[in-house]
């Protein structure tokens, strides 16, 4: 009766310790879900605004491009080396954007 008695202390005493333990994994988990839903959250606006900008930009763009309007030559080209730096940073942006949010918890 006694080593009965023993064997349940201590079953209950090693399950009094992993439950602390699962405990403590489940809160740690809880908070890393908290903190990747509110890194998601704002990583989707900044992208869509990004992508609203890059479209504000494609649109001037399209509406400085040269238009031929028959035989003649095509006007020459304004320079849109300014415009064609943005697009290029905010590609780069969203490039690093996507590469933040597939990026594995460490």
């Amino acid at each position: 009766m006694k080593s009965e008695y023993r064997c349940l202390v201590e079953m209950i005493i090693s399950d009094e310790r992993k439950l602390a333990e699962v405990t403590s994994l489940h809160t740690e988990a809880l908070e890393r879900f908290q903190k990747a839903t509110e890194t998601l959250a704002v990583v989707g606006k900044r992208l869509e605004s990004r992508r609203v900008e890059l479209s504000k930009l494609d649109a001037l763009l399209d509406q400085a491009r040269p238009r031929s309007a028959g035989g003649g030559p095509a006007p020459q080209a304004p320079d849109h080396s300014g415009l064609q730096g943005q697009i290029k940073e905010i590609n780069a942006s969203l490039k690093f954007l996507c590469r933040e949010v597939m990026r594995p918890e460490t």
